[in-house]
């Protein structure tokens, strides 16, 4: 190997070493900004119905879908808003994360769920999303035995834009 081409490895290995570290310092560049994230609807107003599942899974509709339009089905694409937050209140994921304005795509709701009959949130997410109507909106509350989080009982304030089926 010539001088030069040790030399550039040796300065290339020398720059991603100084770029790797920087990285580690400052981990807020690559946190998500949740300062656009709705605070979590009342669940004890009026006229908000608490429903709770034969898994222990709980929610509240906050607000009715339009019952004329189809509920979503194992099968179906969704549209929807979503935050989910720490029973303490964190949030630690949403769709409205670095300002986003546009709900996120859940193709085949389906494949969303693996072997076990889990989907990567958790079979409770994925409940309490099933018999949606476009429009609706709830807040599931999930036990730790509904998701595949680490411990504790986690709240997502979930609203579905359109399905398509």
């Amino acid at each position: 190997m010539t001088f030069i081409k040790t030399l550039r490895i040796f300065t290339f290995l020398i720059i991603t070493g100084f770029v790797l570290s920087a990285c580690n310092e400052d981990p807020i560049l690559f946190q998500n900004d949740y300062s656009d994230v709705p605070d979590l609807p009342d669940t004890t107003a009026q006229g908000v119905t608490k429903v709770t599942t034969e898994s222990g899974l709980i929610y509240y509709v906050i607000t009715e879908g339009d019952s004329t339009s189809f509920e979503v089905v194992i099968r179906d694409d969704i549209d929807i808003y979503y935050s989910g937050r720490t029973q303490a209140g964190e949030v630690f994921e949403s769709s409205y994360a670095n300002g986003k304005t546009t709900p996120d795509r859940i193709t085949d709701l389906g494949t969303y769920i693996n072997s076990r009959g889990t989907s990567s949130k958790g079979e409770g997410f994925v409940e309490g999303i099933l018999g949606m109507h476009v429009g609706e909106r709830r807040v599931l509350v999930i036990s730790s035995d509904l998701h595949t989080r680490s411990s504790g009982t986690l709240v997502y304030d979930i609203e579905l834009e359109s399905i398509e089926y």
